[in-house]
């Protein structure tokens, strides 16, 4: 979604005999979108939706923007999106998800890449990151998933708080003005600064539903 192609590009059609023993391809020009407003013209190909399996895990998509504003900017590395992800059993979908730093447009968006435990209710569940190094944290926020509104069983957790780990132990974080949940915005924690190697959310879902996650920032 980092591309947009106008309405007006050309396209032609080859086959290429060395690729994958044989494949018809299209070439055209695109865009790539680095900031808002901002785009650097580029050469794109695309292929079979068959041959993209013999790729390897990769990106994907078949419907390209035409228009500027539908395309999302290049995002820039974060202390999220460097971590390894980890999550309680029972997980589903990208873990990488949660850091892709692509917001949804309401808690009950599910075109927006999310992670979540249903059909799992009234559990306790979690998220961790792994630093590559120890950071200095103090801030946290997370995009809820909420179903209410599509009659799904997905909903913003009932109660949910942080952890850091130090000398190997799990430290519950102090946060003054406790864990808000919010819908259809960010949830917000602020807490005394420590300095880890690695972050949890840990979070309770509410007796009759599951829990979901759009997305976790730190920093």
């Amino acid at each position: 979604m980092n591309l947009f192609v106008p309405d007006e590009t050309t396209y032609s059609s080859q086959f290429e005999s060395g690729l994958l023993s044989g494949v018809q391809t299209i070439s055209f020009a695109g865009n790539l979108v680095k900031d808002p407003g901002s785009y650097l013209p580029l050469k794109l190909k695309a292929i079979p939706y068959y041959s993209w399996a013999n790729r390897g895990k990769d990106n994907m998509v078949v419907w390209l923007p035409y228009e500027l504003s539908a395309a999302r900017p290049v995002t820039q590395p974060t202390i999220a999106s460097k971590s390894r992800i980890m999550a309680s059993d029972g997980v589903k979908g990208e873990l990488a998800a949660i850091a892709d730093q692509y917001l949804p447009q309401s808690s009950s968006d599910d075109a927006n890449p999310l992670v979540h435990w249903w059909p799992r209710k009234g559990t306790a569940e979690w998220l961790q990151y792994d630093f590559d190094q120890a950071e200095q944290v103090g801030t946290v926020r997370v995009y809820w998933v909420d179903e209410t509104v599509t009659g799904g069983e997905v909903r913003a957790p009932r109660s949910w708080k942080v952890r850091y780990l130090e000398n190997g132990e799990w430290k519950n974080a102090y946060a003054p003005d406790g864990f808000p949940v919010e819908k259809d915005f960010w949830s917000e924690a602020q807490f005394e600064p420590v300095k880890t190697k690695a972050l949890r959310i840990e979070f309770t879902a509410q007796v009759d539903a599951a829990v979901g996650v759009h997305e976790w920032e730190v920093r």
